[in-house]
């Protein structure tokens, strides 16, 4: 009797251990998941991240954990692996540290390309960013070049002669209109670098991109920036999709008549239902013409039917 209640006791206190306590839901211990990767980023982020964003970071990492898991188990005695889904999955994870700024890359100072503070916290992000080619990068930096120029000139035209610490001394409708262009002109390249990093969270997206880059498929840099503007066209259909269907969810909870009609808040109204059938077609066209342009081929899964 007293042997049984000691081991009772002892699972208890592993249980407490091991598991997140309900008062702030964070285990205790220092690897909580089956995973070297998950445990890896969970260390890093206890150091660097608050309690509620190692909340969040907790329930992401669990899913995928154990969606790693699953894949070391299907695939364990398979002599040809699914490396596809695999990369899929350590695709995500990376989204995760990036999102919580968990990167393994050191940082090193480098120094700065441009004068313009705005300027080089965009070619900050955007150099260091995997959603780019070569190309496109070369080409941010002529554009950038060719800003920070506009931007020097306005800083002679404007300064005293006595003294350059006091920009727009001399105020001048054409200077001034010059400066408002390229403050413009740098929020749009950011604006474009934050859309981008937006859609490379879409999975579909992310692993079209990685396609284009594999040099296996021997795409040029132009080539590539064409891809990626058929990438924006397709996740302007995926957002569409995610709003008509967030719309249609809302339906299906406020709508009494929908309840009067027999349907429950978690069943889709049938015409509804069709219309985002449809956009799905759409979309899954669009990501097998872009497949097909990357790589010559038509998609593993790829059948006819499903866009039709």
């Amino acid at each position: 009797m007293l042997k049984n209640i000691v081991i009772v006791a002892v699972i208890a206190i592993l249980a407490l251990y091991i598991f997140p306590s309900k008062k702030n839901d964070l285990p205790t211990t220092d690897k909580p998941f089956k995973t070297k990767n998950t445990n890896r980023i969970w260390g890093k982020a206890k150091e660097l991240l608050s309690d509620d964003d190692l909340k969040k970071l907790y329930n992401e990492l669990l899913v995928k954990d154990q969606e790693l898991v699953q894949w070391k188990n299907a695939n364990r005695d398979k002599d040809v692996k699914d490396t596809t889904a695999k990369e899929k999955l350590l695709a995500a994870i990376k989204l995760i540290k990036e999102k919580y700024n968990l990167t393994d890359e050191k940082k090193v100072e480098s120094p700065a390309k441009f004068k313009d503070s705005r300027l080089q916290n965009v070619w900050d992000e955007v150099s260091k960013s995997p959603y780019y080619h070569p190309y496109e990068l070369d080409r941010m930096m002529e554009e950038m070049d060719a800003l920070q120029s506009k931007l020097d000139k306005i800083q002679r035209e404007t300064t005293d002669d006595e003294s350059s610490s006091k920009p727009y001394k001399k105020v001048d409708k054409e200077i001034k209109k010059l400066n408002d262009q390229v403050q413009e002109d740098i929020k749009i390249l950011d604006q474009k670098h934050k859309a981008t990093s937006a859609m490379m969270r879409n999975s579909q997206i992310l692993e079209l991109w990685n396609y284009a880059l594999d040099k296996k498929y021997g795409l040029t840099g132009q080539e590539c920036e064409n891809i990626k503007e058929d990438l924006r066209h397709m996740y302007a259909k995926v957002l569409k999709q995610a709003r008509f269907l967030a719309k249609a969810q809302s339906f299906r909870k406020f709508d009494p008549e929908a309840r009067d009609l027999g349907f429950d808040d978690g069943i889709m109204d049938p015409e509804m239902q069709t219309i985002i059938d449809g956009q799905q077609k759409i979309i899954r066209k669009w990501y097998v013409s872009i497949y097909r342009r990357i790589t010559g081929e038509n998609p593993p899964d790829f059948s006819p039917e499903s866009l039709h």
